[in-house]
């Protein structure tokens, strides 16, 4: 009598022997992507059958599947996706997960460390073909060109990739393996905060539309994305109660608005007295400039409608808005 096993992709079937004492073999069947059914000759176990709808599943998500062998047993040793493929499959999984999906903003620094730092080295790489060796050496190159922070994000993506392909059963083991790489690293420079002095000086010199958000930021503790998110209907100037919802940050030349990473992002502040004239001055004039829409944006560039370009709320004059 034959029993099946449920899987999440494809079936095995235990089929008996019909001579006595002899062990069972396996039968699998699955659909491939062209909507057909495959049923390859039977295996010996049933570790060999499942490994072969692992590799299977591998190759359709991957797009190296092809009907010309899906019914044949495959090679010991299957065909495996280059890093570069199974890093970006990876992110776009993530991205698309029901619970607590990867952030655009997450995906494209996750993409510019592959970008600046992973895939010239790995990206040609079948998976698991890279070594250990190979990361090390990697770590210790990077490490030498005095980044750290981007060394560090980029070995914790890679991990990251390397632990779910174990989790797949691409690979067999994590090839990271550097020594205490698992931590972000100290800060090459501590903050520097601008002196009264130096913010007035500061503001004076730079265009008269930006002194307002700057202000905002300098004086109610605000990251840069959030000052050029705010919406007119965020602010009460009269109280001087800031409402921080979203922020803005721009992904491949288009601007994209995200609620805060955490509950703690999103907060409430006050303006200062000395801000909530100018402060409401700046809604006042928002509000007739966008027609009483109050969910406009309070700052924009010159073109009334795009964020503000600044990118440093904080820095010496010379750095510019």
């Amino acid at each position: 009598m034959a029993r099946h096993r449920r899987r999440s992709f494809g079936e095995v079937q235990e089929v008996e022997s019909r001579i006595p004492g002899n062990a069972p073999r396996y039968r699998v069947r699955y659909q491939g992507p062209d909507g057909r059914r495959y049923s390859p000759p039977v295996f010996e176990t049933l570790g060999a059958a499942e490994a072969f709808l692992t590799n299977v599943q591998a190759e359709i998500r991957f797009e190296i599947w092809s009907p010309d062998k899906a019914a044949r047993r495959p090679a010991k040793k299957p065909t495996t996706p280059t890093f570069r493929e199974y890093a970006e499959s990876s992110i776009v999984d993530r991205m698309n997960r029901p619970v607590k999906p990867l952030r655009a903003s997450t995906a494209d620094n996750y993409r510019k460390q592959l970008r600046l730092e992973l895939n010239p080295v790995f990206g040609d790489m079948q998976i698991d073909q890279i070594t250990e060796e190979d990361v090390n050496a990697w770590h210790k190159a990077s490490s030498a060109k005095q980044h750290p922070t981007q060394t560090a994000n980029a070995y914790l993506f890679m991990n990251s990739v390397m632990r779910e392909a174990v989790e797949a059963r691409i690979i067999n083991s994590n090839p990271c393996r550097v020594p205490g790489a698992k931590g972000k690293p100290a800060p090459k420079h501590e903050p520097e905060s601008l002196s009264a002095v130096e913010l007035r000086d500061y503001l004076r010199a730079v265009p008269e539309r930006y002194r307002v958000p700057l202000m905002v930021a300098a004086f109610c503790g605000m990251r840069s994305g959030e000052v050029r998110g705010l919406r007119i209907r965020d602010v009460d100037p009269e109280t001087g109660r800031i409402t921080i919802q979203q922020g803005v940050s721009r992904i491949d030349g288009e601007y994209l608005f995200e609620k805060p990473k955490t509950k703690a992002g999103t907060r409430t502040v006050y303006a200062p007295e000395l801000l909530r004239a100018s402060l409401a001055a700046q809604v006042q004039a928002r509000t007739k400039a966008a027609n009483s829409a109050r969910d406009r944006l309070l700052f924009t560039a010159q073109d009334g409608r795009s964020p503000p370009a600044f990118q440093r709320v904080a820095g010496s004059p010379s750095q510019g808005p």
